[in-house]
């Protein structure tokens, strides 16, 4: 399993000293100022977004997956990304077992006065929750609705697949969640509470053939089954919507929707051929970190052998306007 660091510039992260806890971490998320469109496509405006790295065993679990989280928020919803680099492509529906032991991630939310409590989405109505639809077959690419209920919240998403790996993008409306005693949040109530908006990731991984347990790597909350985030909160993280920090990308968000650009060969060693009319190619690491950007491009076959091994993101433009984007491995 590769250990990447993410690139951390317009995210502000700090250490939250709150009661019973030694320190926390808190990402501070930036304002949309235009609804994205919940597609599961890493769109341009996401660019805008630094990753967070979710890479944190549960316990003593052994996950192959590399991944990474980002988040935006407006005043109905919190909008939550999340990349994940796998190995194995193994969910529920292929299976046909329980869907939290396989393939998926799962997001939780603590929105009470004081976080550590010693509670988790387990507990119904304690203002904590989790939002964990998980992969239905036949469902990628498609947009999906759920219904919030006393542990988890309402909201769309939608997820696409890139081989092994996955995008799984979600939007949480903040009214479909209300604290331990019953209030309902909105804009100004989950923006000034008084620890921040308790928070977490955990991916879950399975791998056909190799594992027979559900392997884990969370953000934060990965002491083990006693104390995970399902159960208690309390090790988790947690996320601030910013006052200060924007996103205008209204023209970005409505662009030429992401598509998948022909690469070949793939894996590749030195030179790479792209199948599409281009004249500007943006590379990036999976997690986000820009590497190169080749400008007045006139033809389709590029060098690419000055690249260290590892996975990398390609972004095809023509001028300015975004063609799509490929995933591409460097031997």
């Amino acid at each position: 399993m590769k250990h990447l660091t993410p690139k951390i510039v317009a995210v502000a992260l700090f250490w939250l000293e709150l009661p019973g806890l030694n320190a926390q971490i808190n990402v501070d998320i930036r304002e949309l100022t235009c609804p994205p469109e919940i597609d599961g496509v890493e769109e341009r405006f996401w660019d805008e977004v630094d990753p967070v790295q979710i890479g944190m065993p549960e316990g003593t679990e052994q996950p192959t997956v590399t991944a990474y989280w980002k988040a935006v928020y407006d005043y109905e919803y919190i909008y939550v990304l999340i990349n994940v680099e796998d190995d194995n492509h193994y969910p529920a529906w292929v299976s046909e077992g329980n869907s939290w032991e396989y393939d998926k991630p799962e997001i939780y939310f603590d929105v009470n006065d004081t976080l550590v409590d010693g509670l988790g989405p387990s507990t119904l109505f304690s203002g904590h929750y989790q939002f964990a639809p998980g992969f239905e077959m036949g469902g990628y690419g498609d947009l999906h609705t759920a219904a919030g209920t006393g542990n988890s919240p309402g909201g769309t998403y939608a997820y696409v697949l890139q081989g092994e790996s996955y995008v799984y993008e979600q939007s949480i409306t903040i009214s479909s969640m209300s604290n331990k005693n019953g209030v309902a949040m909105e804009y100004w109530t989950i923006t000034y509470l008084p620890e921040n908006i308790g928070f977490d990731v955990t991916i879950v991984d399975q791998d056909e053939g190799i594992t027979t347990s559900r392997q884990r790597m969370v953000w934060q909350s990965g002491d083990g089954l006693e104390n995970e985030a399902w159960n208690s909160m309390d090790a988790c993280g947690t996320i601030a919507l910013s006052q200060y920090y924007y996103i205008h990308s209204c023209n970005r968000i409505n662009e030429i929707k992401t598509v998948n650009v022909a690469v070949h060969p793939n894996p590749v060693s030195d030179f790479l051929t792209i199948d599409a009319d281009f004249d500007r190619v943006v590379i990036h690491t999976i997690l986000g970190q820009n590497v190169s950007t080749m400008n007045q491009i006139r033809t389709n076959k590029l060098d690419v052998g000055y690249l260290s091994k590892g996975v990398y993101i390609l972004k095809v433009y023509k001028g300015e306007r975004y063609i799509g984007a490929a995933r591409i491995m460097k031997n």
